[in-house]
């Protein structure tokens, strides 16, 4: 038995944005606005925020088996969600330089649950976004210095932050913001989701028709955000297989025809790695063929393939990660010295009579008895047959064993294989598309 691995490796960026509204009336009583203006402030995505995201794409059954692709308190507050990051803003006056290390705002003032949720993407940029926000009335936190923000989970502890930023004007300059009786703040979180441009040849994210792809589309609907259950749906990540070699078109390809109908087998990855994982091993009885594509998609319960949400598709031959397969030395039949044509196959008990030729479009190395074939003299080979038809001159005698060796771009998967496939979603800070 030989063990073959195929491993996709992409990343996902957040962004996180913060704006300050402020208002100043006349009178404490807020009869007439005064003054209004604008501040910003841009975040730090701390290391403790990426890792509650990457929690969000991993729900655990508890044997290792189940996987869902978000949760509706991704962006909702809840007390004990790790999972979460977002539902409340955090305020206070430190201005220390913001480090992802950071665990805590330098000098918390408070904390609001937040309101106003509303979402959006960009289907062209590969992203998609979420927002909410607080307001902070005239009465609330009076001579208070404003300096500093940060997206959390919950009122308490203030080590659930996710972010942090420092409040600046429109020059980048920091800025402090005094509080008085006659102000009000509200202040706003724009969170993005950015896919990065796939590193890998052949492999791209698929939106399955009106869907961008399946994350995009789980950050799309607002009333599947704010919920308070621990998934959207009852979804579950699946690893499918499939024989379809067209092109990788990210606008419009659909999901990968299915072969493997199995749950994927989620593997943990070390703390502070921010990285979501998704594994499975096709036994020896397990999608025996010509595997062409490989995908990663978000599913129901019931693994409904109509109901599938496709996310990553990948064609082979993907250069670093599977550039083929080779076939050396493989027996065709044995010359009788009058049969002048040979077919290039294999057969076994799992796959009958595979005929691995369509696509290979090189002449194959012919030897009979041992002794090399000229492509051209002794044989010609047609890539649309794969058939070896052997000149008046060459034909094989009686006894001579003929044997090719040839190489084709898929992965050609048999009971002689186990083949091990994983997909590797990393978390990390993005900067939003232009």
């Amino acid at each position: 038995m030989k063990t073959a691995k195929k491993k996709i490796k992409q990343k996902i960026g957040l962004h996180n944005e913060f704006t300050l509204k402020i208002t100043e009336y006349e009178t404490e009583a807020c009869e007439k606005i005064k003054k209004q203006w604008e501040a910003k402030a841009y975040n730090v995505v701390l290391n403790q925020g990426l890792t509650r995201v990457r929690n969000a794409f991993i729900v655990n059954d508890g044997n290792g088996e189940h996987s869902r692709i978000a949760r509706a308190t991704t962006f909702f507050y809840n007390v004990s969600m790790d999972a979460s990051l977002g539902g409340v803003i955090a305020y206070g006056s430190g201005d220390t330089t913001p480090a992802a290390t950071d665990t805590v705002l330098a000098t918390e003032i408070s904390r609001k649950l937040t309101t106003g949720y509303a979402s959006g993407m960009d289907f062209n940029n590969l992203y998609a976004w979420y927002t909410q926000y607080i307001v902070i009335t005239p009465s609330e936190h009076i001579g208070s210095v404003f300096k500093e923000v940060g997206l959390a989970s919950t009122y308490s502890p203030a080590s659930r932050l996710g972010t942090r930023a420092l409040i600046v004007d429109s020059e980048g300059s920091p800025l402090s913001i005094t509080k008085t009786s006659t102000m009000q703040i509200s202040i706003y979180s724009k969170l993005y989701f950015i896919l990065d441009t796939i590193s890998f040849a052949n492999t791209d994210w698929v939106n399955g028709g009106s869907d961008l792809n399946a994350l995009l589309k789980r950050f799309k609907d607002n009333s599947g955000l704010i919920v308070t259950g621990t998934s959207i749906g009852a979804t579950k990540m699946i690893i499918r297989t499939g024989t379809n070699d067209t092109t990788i078109d990210a606008a419009n390809d659909n999901d990968v025809e299915t072969e493997l109908y199995e749950y994927p087998r989620f593997v943990g990855t070390a703390s502070g790695s921010y990285a979501a994982v998704w594994s499975i091993r096709l036994g020896t009885e397990v999608s025996n063929g010509k595997i062409k594509e490989i995908g990663l998609s978000n599913s129901t319960e019931n693994m409904d393939a109509s109901a599938s949400y496709p996310f990553l598709r990948s064609v082979m031959p993907v250069t670093g990660v599977y550039t083929g397969t080779t076939f050396t030395d493989i027996e065709l039949e044995t010359g009788d010295g009058t049969n002048d044509e040979f077919t290039l196959g294999e057969t076994d008990e799992q796959a009958e009579s595979w005929v691995w030729n369509e696509i290979n479009e090189t002449n194959p190395t012919v030897e009979v008895d041992g002794v090399a074939q000229t492509a051209g003299t002794d044989f010609t080979y047609n890539d649309t047959t794969g058939v070896i038809t052997f000149e008046s001159g060459s034909i094989p005698g009686s006894g001579e064993a003929v044997t090719a060796s040839w190489s084709v771009p898929y992965i050609a998967k048999s009971n002689d294989y186990v083949l091990d496939v994983e997909f590797e979603i990393t978390i990390g800070e993005g900067t939003v598309p232009s």
